[in-house]
């Protein structure tokens, strides 16, 4: 079965091509502005409709995928803060771009990958501005805005589910957790910890409105000696046992658990 990490360059591959195609959908419109050179429309070419599909094959092949992914994400870092210089600095896709980038790197949870990214993006920005020259023009068109909407929104968007489904997700292993925590695995009973946190409450209730609280211990005769005779596995059959007689016995309002060893304990 593929591990999570063997997962993550199949899982990132359509990510990617969406999210570089709308990224240069919003370069493009600002190129189109400004009548850009041939050699700036091939540089987002390759870098919005090539990239994908060479980082996906590069994955593929490397003995490492999840290693090479992480490179990808960088390369992917370095292209989007190298698309900068290209619209001139336009201020709102530039700023959208960049930002846009470094949440995906955080939501990644690869520890100290978004850092990574902040030095590779101002190394690949300076680069750039090297090759295309220096050229300020930050104003923002309303076309170039309209053309932001799409990317703004399904990022959003797409970062929100996945913020949903790892919420939904820690909440069905902090319950998974918590029955873990209060049921006995060996019995099924309530664990020691639920079972006098039960026992705590049902003697408050009795102090604050005299309602009866009753306690049953039970422990079972000679359980040493069916350990030391027949091992611990029958041992175990026998605690078992006692305790499939306990949860036949008792009332719905009754909590019974196993307070240790051979030690039964009944509200």
């Amino acid at each position: 079965m593929p591990t999570p990490r063997r997962q993550m360059p199949r899982r990132i591959y359509p990510l990617r091509i969406l999210g570089m195609g709308l990224g240069g959908m919003v370069v493009a419109t600002v190129l189109w502005e400004r009548q850009a050179s041939p050699m700036a429309w091939t540089a987002l070419l390759l870098a919005t409709l090539g990239w994908p599909h060479v980082a996906y094959l590069l994955t593929r092949r490397a003995a490492d995928p999840y290693a090479a992914e992480v490179r990808n994400l960088l390369i992917d870092s370095a292209l989007v803060a190298a698309l900068v210089p290209l619209m001139h600095f336009n201020l709102l896709p530039s700023v959208m771009l960049l930002t846009l980038t470094m949440v995906d790197k955080i939501t990644t949870g690869i520890r100290g990958l978004w850092a990574r990214a902040l030095w590779v993006m101002l190394a690949a920005g300076a680069a750039s501005t090297v090759v295309m020259g220096l050229h300020w023009a930050p104003e923002t068109s309303m076309s170039v805005m309209v053309a932001c909407l799409p990317v703004m929104s399904l990022h959003t968007l797409s970062v929100s589910v996945v913020s949903y489904q790892l919420i939904r997700q820690s909440a069905r292993q902090n319950q998974m957790l918590d029955e873990l925590r209060r049921v006995d695995a060996l019995t099924g009973l309530f664990g020691r910890g639920h079972w006098q946190e039960q026992a705590e409450a049902a003697l408050r209730r009795h102090h604050t409105t005299d309602e009866p609280a009753c306690m049953l211990m039970l422990d079972i005769d000679h359980f040493k000696e069916i350990n030391d005779a027949y091992g611990h596995t029958v041992g175990d059959e026998v605690i078992r046992a006692l305790a499939h007689v306990v949860r036949g016995n008792v009332r719905a309002g009754d909590c019974a658990g196993r307070y240790g060893g051979d030690e039964f304990a009944i509200v």
